[in-house]
């Protein structure tokens, strides 16, 4: 799942005619704004059972990505750096087999969607917030 930016044209074409200072400030953003929204993400993810680890204190911002057109990607959430910590969430969010009784198991299932989408909100308006400020700086 993803979210996609609409409407930040004119905060877009200010950092595209600042070049790479405007690349960094838009990668740094981003990665600030997801960290705002990690511990929403965080907040919802299925807790773990009494004795057991908290595998969402191990949700991260993964890498940004600056593409060629000007797009910038980042991942937050599970990926191989933190796999061993994080599995089981991956297999609550999908569903999986009992190991002992071969019963599927899915009361949390989707909960990373729903997480998302409950941080989208403070990860744009963050976003926003962030690239505003930095390009106040600079045009000062």
């Amino acid at each position: 799942m993803g979210i996609e930016i609409k409407g930040f044209d004119d905060i877009g074409s200010t950092l595209n005619s600042l070049g790479k200072v405007g690349d960094k400030i838009t990668t740094t953003a981003l990665r600030n704004s997801m960290k705002d929204g990690l511990e929403i993400v965080k907040s919802k993810a299925p807790k773990a059972s009494k004795g057991s680890t908290n595998s969402a204190e191990h949700l991260k911002v993964g890498k940004i990505k600056r593409y060629k057109s000007g797009s910038v990607w980042g991942g937050m959430g599970i990926d191989s750096s933190n796999w061993e910590n994080t599995k089981g969430l991956y297999f609550q969010h999908w569903g999986y087999e009992h190991w002992k009784s071969g019963k599927r198991v899915q009361p949390h299932v989707g909960w990373f969607d729903e997480a998302l989408l409950a941080s989208e909100e403070t990860i744009l308006g963050s976003l926003e917030d962030k690239l505003v400020s930095e390009i106040d700086k600079i045009l000062k």
